[in-house]
């Protein structure tokens, strides 16, 4: 997705800090349900970003200073698509068919980032009896095929595992903090974040480290998270780590539940 989502809501003021080698759990507070209504990454903080959601609270379009992206539905239809307010014209279209459960299983991707390079993607996912991902195919057109695999224990993801042409060239795996988060935080490693849930559930705990191997099982990196999270347990901030050097920010908003529909909140820049 090339741009993120950002929404303003109060957080609370009394905090925990979750560092990697020390985290504390706490009982949400009765009443205090939120819906995650955006976030802003450190590499982009000067966008501001907002969201707009259905009666549904279903993501029907996120826009930012520079483009829009929608989401609309239809029986067992969605189409994605994404403006460039800068170029002002469509950059993206995504035709998916979901299953009975609102999960995606397969669709066509037309883009034209380069508008002298436009590209056709096929899509098709695969899950377990569970509900959750664990195969995505994409087949190109223009550029390579891509196989994504997703392992899971007990519902969350050990592993990501990408293959380009049938070669493996990236391994990412996972570990996570004991914690439970009051809201699942957008999905970084599935189609489109898995925003709206369009490829099914799996439990989420904060992530505590992520180790990336190449295609010759050569360790690329290793991150290490830091979360601040408020007294419900909702994450505001997610800070990662390459060593003891900070690789990246960001920062997640909230919106309450009583509210949150047919909403469209902008975000204040300071």
């Amino acid at each position: 997705m090339r741009f993120c989502i950002l929404l303003v809501a109060i957080i609370a003021t009394a905090c925990i800090y979750m560092a990697c080698n020390k985290h504390t759990s706490q009982r949400p507070v009765a009443g205090q349900n939120k819906i995650l209504s955006g976030w802003v990454d450190s590499a982009n903080a000067g966008l501001a970003t907002h969201l707009t959601l259905n009666e549904a609270q279903h993501v029907t379009k996120e826009e930012s200073d520079n483009d829009i992206a929608s989401y609309q539905f239809s029986g067992d239809i969605v189409i994605i698509r994404e403006f460039n307010k800068e170029e002002n014209r469509y950059v993206y279209e995504f035709v998916g068919k979901m299953d009975s459960n609102k999960r995606l299983l397969s669709g066509i991707a037309t883009s034209s980032y380069i508008s002298s390079t436009p590209d056709t993607v096929y899509h098709d996912f695969v899950y377990n009896g569970e509900g959750c991902l664990v195969k995505e195919t994409r087949i190109s057109d223009v550029t390579d095929t891509f196989l994504i695999k997703y392992e899971y224990e007990d519902k969350m993801l050990k592993k990501v595992l990408t293959y380009s042409n049938g070669t493996l060239f990236n391994t990412k795996e996972f570990t996570y903090y004991d914690n439970d988060l009051s809201c699942d935080l957008p999905d970084e490693f599935k189609f489109r974040k898995n925003i709206n849930n369009l490829v099914g559930l799996s439990d989420q705990k904060p992530v505590k480290k992520i180790v990336s191997a190449g295609r010759n099982g050569k360790q690329r990196y290793i991150l290490n998270y830091e979360y601040k999270m408020d007294r419900n347990g909702y994450a505001f901030q997610v800070i990662g780590r390459k060593g003891k050097k900070v690789s990246g920010v960001t920062t997640y908003y909230y919106n309450s539940t009583l509210n949150s529909s047919n909403v469209s909140v902008a975000v204040n820049r300071n």
